[in-house]
């Protein structure tokens, strides 16, 4: 907690990373909270493995200046399937804005759950603020929230979420949403969120 995450270079990779523990083994109770994320490649915060009772609150995701990165850039990633039973996962109360990159035909995304068919105590993805596509004038796709998961298991908690996709592209015709399911007919549980997008195009 408390950290600021910033370098003269791009920093390759992930800001911060919670991966797939040994057989067995649980990241339990772990907390993720009040840090500044300036720089990164690829996620921001990327959550996989077994995690129960994680939360990730009060972390400020954004671009200080247009940097290069991958092909797909994401505030936040949360890639668990199973094994949160008894304590869910909670993300709330972070900013994730103006992720900013000069990369050609790159995706970017606030929230990111590709995760199959999750079980366990639902992961609670709530009171969060998004704002992406200002200043950028290329050409990328853009989805504020965006839930690849499955028709099966636990559904994913979407609450009180406000999220902004504006800008202008210079060409093409790639898609920018606010929210976006992946995957027809999976579970979800979506309520009082502001979703709205401006984004316009030239081309």
């Amino acid at each position: 907690e408390y950290n600021l995450i910033e370098s003269g270079a791009t920093v390759r990779g992930y800001a911060i990373s919670f991966g797939y523990s040994a057989a067995g083994q649980l990241h339990t109770g772990n907390i993720v909270r009040f840090n500044q994320i300036r720089r990164f490649n690829d996620n921001g915060i990327r959550i996989t493995g077994t995690v129960p009772g994680l939360e990730v609150y009060n972390n400020d995701i954004y671009f200080a200046a247009l940097q290069t990165s991958s092909i797909s850039l994401t505030g936040i990633h949360f890639g668990s399937t199973s094994s949160n039973t008894g304590a869910g996962v909670k993300i709330y109360n972070n900013r994730i804005a103006d992720l900013l990159t000069s990369t050609a035909a790159v995706t970017i995304r606030g929230f990111y759950q590709f995760s199959a068919a999750f079980t366990g105590t639902p992961v609670m993805f709530y009171n969060n603020f998004i704002a992406l596509g200002k200043d950028l004038t290329s050409n990328p796709t853009i989805y504020g929230i965006d839930v690849n998961t499955s028709a099966t298991g636990t559904p994913t908690q979407i609450y009180y979420n406000s999220v902004y996709i504006s800008g202008t592209a210079s060409a093409g015709t790639n898609n920018s949403m606010a929210f976006r399911r992946s995957v027809a007919d999976l579970l979800l549980d979506v309520r009082d969120n502001s979703f709205y997008n401006t984004r316009t195009n030239t081309a």
